[in-house]
């Protein structure tokens, strides 16, 4: 085996995880295999501060989203210690407080929503099923940012079949918990949601990729937040930035 005797110089990607660890470990182990294919066998260069998600559960299922910014602020000035190049929040529910949070600040950073919502318009695709957890499916602080930066409509289950997702992301999934039976009654609903007019499928929970991949449906076009998010952190490191937000601004001219 020869040895390499050049520096490879690298961005760092900082990763607000925790929430949950399934999702994170996913998060980390994408991004250094897609680095690794990208540029020569380099790993990523990652910087994790990683939450307690007891702590994430008090705080949404109570309610509680000031406390939780609060919480989500003071690691995130943890990991800005570390000077990522950017970060990425490793959930699609906590974006509903990070947002807030990292939009007053310079820090760079790739929401969620932007590398979905630029996959689905660069589909052709304008009205979208969305599966996640109760709280992104009922957000519509979520749902406008598809709208108004990518024309991308949501359509959403109707309110048992939200429950159930959410079940199984939330009581399942993000407990490492993976079965044939709620993976068959996801794609119930995704069938659902088909015939009320979805032209394709948003996977908008990070751990939803444990249980449904997107050839799980091949006949409609399925998008999986997770790893859009990571392939936008990719393309990052290796120069383009044109999704990175920095306040509550994006580089790209997503109206184009």
């Amino acid at each position: 085996m020869s040895i390499r005797t050049e520096f490879y110089n690298q961005k760092t990607i900082g990763i607000l995880g925790g929430m949950s660890n399934h999702a994170t470990g996913e998060y980390y182990r994408l991004l250094n295999d897609q680095l690794a294919e990208a540029n020569n066998g380099n790993t990523g260069e990652i910087a994790i501060v990683s939450v307690n998600y007891g702590n994430i559960e008090h705080f949404v299922f109570n309610d509680l989203w000031s406390e939780a910014e609060a919480y989500l602020a003071e690691k995130l000035d943890r990991l800005e210690a570390a000077r990522p190049d950017v970060v990425l929040c490793a959930s699609n529910s906590m974006h509903l407080a990070f947002e807030p949070v990292i939009s007053k600040r310079q820090t760079p950073y790739i929401h969620i929503v932007d590398p979905t919502g630029h996959a689905i318009r660069e589909a052709g695709i304008s009205r979208i099923g969305f599966l996640g957890t109760r709280f992104t499916m009922n957000s519509t602080k979520m749902h406008r940012r598809y709208l108004e930066r990518w024309g991308v409509e949501i359509i959403v289950p109707d309110e048992q079949d939200r429950d159930l997702i959410d079940h199984i992301t939330l009581q399942e999934l993000c407990h490492g918990i993976v079965s044939p039976e709620s993976k068959s009654e996801a794609l119930d609903v995704v069938a659902d949601l088909e015939e009320r007019g979805a032209q394709g499928i948003i996977l908008g929970c990070t751990e939803l990729c444990l249980l449904l991949r997107p050839e799980d449906v091949p006949h409609l076009p399925a998008f999986d937040t997770t790893a859009l998010h990571i392939a936008a952190a990719v393309d990052f490191v290796r120069g383009d930035d044109s999704l990175v937000s920095i306040g509550s601004r994006l580089r790209l001219a997503v109206g184009g």
